[in-house]
Parts: structure tokens; C-alpha cells; sequence
């Protein structure tokens, strides 16, 4: 998955909003979304898989009581990117993607 950009990171834009479009663009072909798990702005942005994480019930609602449905199920998915901005070439690209290889995958239905 993403393999295009793993192995190809060579991505350069000038801003974020384009590499973000393109992530998410890529990412909605694989049939996953991808949120903003944390960022320095202007530096660097993680992205992961909207299914990472771990659902922490802070109400203690259990799920007989529950009135709505959850939307998202987190599942504890591995999957990351790293986005971050070039000082050097003065551009945002691609560092790093976890999950592209055998070892971490997502672990849910797509």
C-alpha cells in the first residue's frame, strides 16, 4: 500500500495543502482516510489511518446505553506518514511511511 510514494519519495510542493491532497487522494484509492495525528506547523505533519488509536470511553458509556452510533471505529491501526518541510530544497515532501511494507499493514477491513 502506498508503495508508489515509499518507494518514490521525491514528492516536492511548494506548500502542504497539495501533499495533503495527494495523500488523501491516495489514500481514499486504498479505500482508508487519513487524519493529522500531530504537527509542528510550518515543520512537519504525522498523518495516520482514521482507525488508529484506541477508543477511550471518558463517560463510561457502555455500549447498551449508547443513543448514537460510533462513526469511526478505532482499531489500533499502525498505519503513518510523515510529511515535512525541506530547509534546504525549500519544499514539503514525503519522509516517511509506515505500513508500506509486509511488516506493518492495516488491520482492519478496507
Amino acid at each position: 500500500m502506498f508503495s508508489d510514494i515509499a518507494k518514490n519519495l521525491n514528492y516536492q510542493f511548494e506548500t502542504f495543502e497539495p501533499l495533503k491532497t495527494l495523500i488523501e487522494e491516495k489514500a481514499r484509492q486504498q479505500g482508508f482516510s487519513v487524519a493529522i495525528r500531530s504537527s509542528t506547523p510550518g515543520v512537519r505533519f504525522y498523518l495516520k489511518c482514521i482507525h488508529g488509536g484506541e477508543y477511550r470511553n471518558k463517560r463510561g458509556i457502555t455500549d447498551e446505553s449508547r443513543k448514537r452510533k460510533k462513526a469511526i471505529v478505532q482499531c489500533g491501526c499502525k498505519w503513518a506518514l510523515l510529511a515535512a518541510f525541506s530547509k534546504k530544497s525549500q519544499r514539503w515532501g514525503v519522509r516517511y511511511v509506515k505500513g508500506h511494507s509486509e511488516e506493518v499493514e492495516h488491520n482492519h477491513p478496507m
